[in-house]
Formats: structure tokens, C-alpha cells, sequence
């Protein structure tokens, strides 16, 4: 009996003191960094990992590293689907953590909540050397918008080149893919450089507050509840005359239909699928409005009558972006290649169709 006893005050040695982690904070903190697991274009074993780090989870691909605050005292890299999934069907709202340094298959973190228990096996996986400092540059306030905006007409395919980026210099932010552009007048803005488009969508989803350019590859942005998103910055040349001079045309002013938010909502039911940017296309006739949406799933058309116009115009447009500058259009203006919508701070410039 005496041995028996042992052996098991020596195996408990082997296993750390369990952690309380209420399940909403943990929920939080794994859906926060799932963009950098979920979006990364990396296809080894790292990229599937969230990795604890004492104070905070991370997640990191080949563009963009994301860390969350939150305590755990546990260092070691798990699998980011299997123990999201766990912690959101977990039974209650309290679930205790421990590493267990016993199995003989390897160490792992052992997560229980009630009666339900799971063990995930550790690896050990080094994140990037971001060395992120104390000192932040505040953000404008609408600079997410700005982001979310732009990045829609930036190029997809990687045979595009820089034109898969947007380009933040002298307070603007600027994107283009040969047939659609867009432009962000911001005030005050700490950030310039390139940013690729898909990380663009993460970080206007992100909303960050903070800037940090950072002494190496990456910039950092923070957000309101302390998390951070390290972007990897690219250094290309961007054609930023050539796409600013799309905005700087002469032709006439058109008048759009009052009604239009509620056709474009309409056109988004077959607008996208899951191999492009949502696209319409519309045709301004003398006096009316034709637009059309297709997809593998089926199409839709409207028809809608407006100001007599002495042009007759087809072009494509991606509806997420007309949609949102439609609330504050000041002017619309055509010539013989490009129509150009202009608000305050957006303007969106369409290549038409010849």
C-alpha cells in the first residue's frame, strides 16, 4: 500500500495545478484569433495551431499573427478547430485546464467542463518575433471603414501583383484591380505602406484603435479590448499616380434613382458566389436602369426608371461598395471610360464596359 501512494503523489507532480477559465472568455479569446488560423494561406501543421503563451492565445499564418490577453499560465500549441468546437459545446460556463505531463503518448492540456473531459496534445510551435513595443499611435476613428471600403476592389488572383494590396500614403487609402478603384480621404493617419487585400478584410473586421509601426517586417494594430494583429508589411512599388489620376476626370453628371439602396440589396441575392467578388451589372439607358445578377444558383433583373440621361452605359460594379457610399453620394459623373461616384471623405471609380 505504502509503495502504491508513491507512485501516485509522484505521477500528481507530473500534473500542474488546474486553471478556471469562465467559457465565455475563452470563447472570446479563440474566435479572436481565428482569423489567423482560418484565413492563412499556409498549409503546414502550424498554421492549424493556437498557441498558448502564459498571458495570451496566438494564431499566426504567412501574412498575419493574432494574440489575445488572456491568463492561462499554460505554454504549448494545440489544435485550434478541435478545441474551439469543445469550449463552445461545453456543458458549463466554468472550464478548469491543467497540463499533463503523465501520458504516455505525449503531454497534453486536459479541459473539463462538469463531467465531460479532453485531453489535446501539446506541440511546440515558436510564433514570429514580432517585438511589439509600449508606445501606440491612435488610429481615426473611421480608419476601419475606410479599410472596408477599399479592400473590395482590390485585385484577388496573385497574377496582379501589387494590385492585390491596398495602399495607405498621405492620409488616403487607396485600391484598384484595373476595372474598379476606390479612394479614402482619412485625417490624421499614423499608417503607410501596403496592405494585402485579404488581410485588409481581417483587420477592418478586427476595428483597431492603435498603430504600432514595427522595427522589423511587421506593423501592429490593437484594439479596444487589447488584442493585437501583426500584418506583414510589403515592400512593392504601388502605381498610386496612375490609379489616383482615375479619379481626376472631366464628363457630365448624371442623377441616380432615389431607390437604389433597395435594388442593390435585391441584386446581392445572386450577386456572389464562392469563386469571386460580388459583381452586377448595369446598363443606363436613356432613361432607365437595368440591373443583373447571376450566379451557379440562378440570376435576378430589375428594371428602374430614372432622370433622362444623354449617355447610354454597361458596366460592372461590386454592390458591397456602392451600397455604402450610396447614403452620402455628392456627385456622379461619366466620360467615354470610367464613372466616378464621389462622397465627402469615398470616391469608387468603374471602368465602363466598351
Amino acid at each position: 500500500m505504502a509503495r502504491q501512494r508513491k507512485r501516485a503523489v509522484k505521477e500528481e507532480t507530473k500534473t500542474q495545478e488546474e486553471i478556471v477559465i469562465l467559457k465565455k472568455d475563452i470563447v472570446k479569446a479563440l474566435e479572436s484569433i481565428k482569423p489567423g488560423i482560418a484565413g492563412c494561406n499556409d498549409l503546414s501543421d502550424q498554421s492549424e495551431l493556437v498557441i498558448f503563451a502564459d498571458d495570451k492565445l496566438i494564431s499566426f499564418n504567412d501574412q498575419l499573427s493574432i494574440s489575445y490577453p488572456i491568463q492561462t499560465r499554460l505554454t504549448g500549441s494545440i489544435y485550434a478547430n478541435e478545441i474551439l468546437q469543445f469550449v463552445k459545446k461545453a456543458p458549463e460556463n466554468e472550464i478548469k485546464i491543467e497540463l499533463d505531463e503523465s501520458n504516455e503518448k505525449g503531454n497534453q492540456f486536459i479541459f473539463q467542463s462538469g463531467k465531460v473531459k479532453a485531453g489535446f496534445y501539446i506541440s511546440i510551435v515558436d510564433p514570429p518575433k514580432l517585438d511589439i513595443g509600449k508606445k501606440w499611435e491612435e488610429l481615426p476613428p473611421n480608419f476601419s471603414d475606410a479599410i472596408s471600403l477599399c479592400y473590395p476592389t482590390a485585385a484577388t488572383k496573385s497574377d496582379r501583383g501589387v494590385l492585390t494590396c491596398l495602399q495607405i500614403t498621405d492620409n488616403l487609402v487607396i485600391s484598384c484591380n484595373n476595372y474598379q478603384a476606390s479612394k479614402y480621404q482619412l485625417a490624421d493617419c499614423p499608417v503607410s505602406g501596403l496592405i494585402q487585400a485579404e488581410s485588409a478584410k481581417i483587420l477592418a473586421a478586427f476595428k483597431p484603435v492603435d498603430y504600432q509601426k514595427g522595427t522589423g517586417s511587421w506593423n501592429h494594430y490593437r484594439s479596444s479590448d487589447n488584442a493585437i494583429i501583426s500584418i506583414l508589411s510589403i515592400e512593392e512599388e504601388y502605381p498610386t499616380d496612375k490609379v489616383m489620376s482615375l479619379f481626376a476626370i472631366d464628363g457630365e453628371s448624371i442623377e441616380l434613382p432615389d431607390n437604389l439602396k433597395e435594388v442593390i440589396e435585391r441584386q446581392e441575392i445572386m450577386a456572389t458566389d464562392s469563386d469571386s467578388s460580388p459583381l452586377i451589372e448595369i446598363k443606363i439607358n436613356k432613361n432607365t436602369m437595368e440591373f443583373n445578377a447571376t450566379n451557379i444558383k440562378g440570376w435576378i433583373s430589375e428594371t428602374v426608371e430614372m432622370a433622362k440621361n444623354k449617355k447610354e452605359l454597361s458596366f460592372h460594379v461590386n454592390p458591397i461598395t456602392l451600397k455604402s457610399v450610396l447614403a452620402d453620394i455628392q456627385d456622379v459623373t461619366v466620360n467615354e471610360s470610367i464613372l466616378k461616384i464621389d462622397s465627402d471623405i469615398f470616391s469608387y471609380a468603374i471602368a465602363l464596359k466598351v
